[in-house]
């Protein structure tokens, strides 16, 4: 699917922390064997975000979806900030929470107004 519609290179491939190995290993062996050139320039791998200290997952019902976080009064924009804004090896996001979200506000209204 990805060669059909990026090519067969592509800049950048990401996954959580879980999928460095085997996942991605095979999928670099597979792809490269399959298209004889380098699949992904860059490979970027996050840490899980945790959420009241737990690994948000489906399975633990901790999950929020963007639609879930507008409903409690978050911005599409300052959700984007807040994920971006941490780093990839820190679990950081820990809680959506009002604090999260004036913390976000006043970088992303600088933003906003620069760009």
């Amino acid at each position: 699917m990805s060669k059909k519609h990026l090519g067969n290179t592509i800049d950048l491939h990401s996954g959580g922390v879980d999928l460095l190995f085997p996942h991605h290993e095979n999928e670099i062996a597979q792809s490269q064997c399959c298209n004889g050139t380098t699949f992904s320039r860059h490979w970027y791998h996050s840490e899980f975000l945790l959420v009241d200290g737990k690994k948000m997952s489906k399975s633990l019902g901790n999950l929020y979806t963007l639609d879930d976080l507008k409903a409690k009064g978050f911005s599409p924009m300052a959700i984007r900030y807040a994920l971006l804004s941490g780093h990839p090896a820190s679990s950081s996001i820990s809680r959506w929470s009002r604090s999260m979200r004036r913390r976000a506000r006043s970088p992303l209204s600088v933003l906003i107004v620069l760009g």
